[in-house]
């Protein structure tokens, strides 16, 4: 709903937003397991997330490709040393991003039950927010009329 919302015309400031929306999207979906099971919250997502889907798309068509020209070895190989190089320059990055200042929240203790009751909020708002928005956009056309 956010991205159609307010999606920039220019193709790469678009891409860039998209990149934004699913880290924002992966993360809200993420965050309480996260905290749950590791005790800690990632402060710098987005900034990770932008080096990391861009990896991440470029290791699976690499590896798919070396998958798919296996029969040619040479082919196959520099495919795989491609995906491998992207993986190693993943990690520095990633790497990196986890150094700086503040990069993470430590020390979160919660509960199963703060995990559900986390869960329902974002449930909640998930199915609400169209809602809220149509509200809005009916109040608005009110006002002018």
């Amino acid at each position: 709903e956010i991205y159609d919302r307010f999606k920039p015309n220019f193709k790469p400031l678009r891409w860039l937003y998209a990149s934004v929306c699913l880290s924002m999207a992966a993360q809200i979906g993420t965050a309480p397991l996260v905290a749950y099971y590791f005790g800690r919250f990632s402060c710098y997502f987005i900034l990770t997330n932008i080096f990391v889907i861009p990896c991440t798309t470029a290791i699976l068509y690499f590896m798919m490709l070396a998958l798919v020209l296996l029969p040619i070895k040479v082919i196959s190989l520099f495919m795989l040393s491609a995906g491998a190089y992207v993986v190693k320059l993943m990690y520095e990055m990633v790497k990196w991003v986890a150094q700086l200042p503040g990069s993470s929240i430590d020390g979160i203790h919660i509960n199963s039950v703060q995990l559900m009751a986390i869960y329902l909020v974002i449930i909640s708002i998930t199915y609400l927010f169209p809602y809220y928005i149509k509200v809005r956009d009916l109040r608005s056309l009110r006002k002018d009329t």
